[in-house]
């Protein structure tokens, strides 16, 4: 097959961990409520600088991993 009709190389850009403090803000509030909550989060989350875990632990929200 000739290379024009491939579809076109994209780059994967890297994940972009700046909404996670507006998620830990939001899971933190539902925690906050008379309800019981399980939030789950992809695993993409858990890692890297600024992860979602530990902007839930700034927060004081206690967050474990579930195997």
């Amino acid at each position: 097959m000739p290379r024009s009709s491939r579809a076109p190389i994209v780059e994967a850009s890297p994940f972009r961990d700046d909404r996670h403090p507006a998620m830990a803000e939001a899971i933190d509030s539902y925690f906050k409520q008379p309800d019981s909550h399980f939030v789950v989060i992809g695993v993409g989350h858990m890692f890297g600088d600024n992860n979602l875990l530990e902007a839930l632990a700034k927060r004081g929200v206690q967050a474990r991993r579930v195997e």
